[in-house]
């Protein structure tokens, strides 16, 4: 039995046959020369590194300041901006989140930035600044710079003012970008709601010169 590749009678999605399987897949060493580099830190530099912002210590005090004004400007429904209505409504109403979730998911957010703003540094997604185009491209090292009561400001701003904010604060989507660039998303927001009115009056408006030549083709037919 000894030197038998597989046991035949163990099935593919077997985790023996896996690691068989596993094993013929690493068995050929490939020549190091084909890396250009000799580790993670060495290749993670060469795509160029934004620095974290300053550090700031947090008191209890200043924290609970911090997650009140969050939970606030979660809760707040008035001067929203949404095109959409229902996302008011998942705020204010029969069908609203409980409140429990909406402060647990402040927490959550505030938390995020305070590791950002002491020695735990950057998410993973923004510490290499020159990866690829993705949305992460966005930030730039003002938005990394900014002062922690500056960033909570701005994120305050974004989530009274945009319940998407909030709904994807709470759904734990794009959290990372909305604690390095708040005012990047704000502005994105309204671009997009901007060029959505833009495209709703084309469309008015094509609807209503093709009534319009309905309309005049029946004259000419009665008329004709």
């Amino acid at each position: 039995m000894e030197g038998r590749e597989s046991d035949p009678g163990l099935s593919a999605g077997h985790p023996k046959a896996e690691l068989d399987m596993a094993a013929r897949f690493f068995a050929h060493e490939l020549p190091a020369d084909n890396l250009m580099f000799p580790d993670f830190e060495t290749a993670t530099a060469s795509r160029g590194v934004i620095c974290s912002p300053e550090v700031h210590h947090i008191n209890q005090k200043e924290r609970f300041v911090y997650v009140a004004k969050l939970l606030e400007s979660m809760l707040n429904v008035v001067g929203v901006k949404d095109h959409d209505p229902k996302m008011s409504r998942r705020f204010n109403g029969v069908d609203a989140y409980p409140e429990y979730a909406i402060e647990a998911a402040c927490w959550e957010l505030f938390e995020r930035v305070e590791k950002l703003h002491n020695q735990s540094g950057l998410p993973q997604p923004f510490l290499h600044c020159r990866g690829n185009k993705s949305i992460h491209d966005i930030v730039t090292e003002e938005d990394i710079a900014l002062q922690l009561p500056v960033r909570m400001m701005q994120i305050c701003i974004l989530l009274r003012e945009w319940k998407s904010a909030c709904d994807n604060v709470i759904n734990n989507y794009s959290m990372d970008l909305i604690v390095i660039a708040p005012e990047k998303i704000r502005k994105r927001k309204e671009g997009n709601k901007r060029g959505n009115c833009r495209k709703q009056e084309r469309l008015k408006a094509g609807k209503a010169a093709e009534k319009a030549a309905k309309i005049a083709r029946r004259r000419q037919e009665r008329n004709g």
